[in-house]
């Protein structure tokens, strides 16, 4: 089965188990890039060191939804959570907290 570095489906819902035999939240089986029916999943785990681009969404591993709103490279840790609607830089990227 596939693994994803893919949290959420097309309409924002988390994924289960997504990196082991990723389900969706009726337990279909999905790609490591798709749902069943072929629709693309969003938002990549953040991680440390790593190039973003703008407007791509991101989810930290403690659940929180992000945007990039200035695309650079992560820092080698994890930001503090700012609240819904804040930003926060992020290395040289700049994220907007979705939720």
């Amino acid at each position: 089965m596939a693994t994803t570095t893919k949290r959420t489906d097309h309409l924002d819902r988390n994924l289960v188990t997504p990196a082991s035999n990723v389900q969706d939240h009726l337990n279909r089986i999905t790609t490591s890039t798709a749902d069943y029916l072929g629709r693309l999943l969003r938002r990549d785990v953040r991680a440390n060191t790593t190039a973003v681009t703008l407007n791509q969404e991101i989810q930290f591993t403690t659940g929180e939804n992000f945007i990039v709103t200035v695309a650079g490279t992560t820092a080698a840790a994890p930001p503090s959570v700012p609240a819904i609607g804040a930003t926060v830089a992020d290395g040289s990227a700049t994220l907007l907290r979705q939720r």
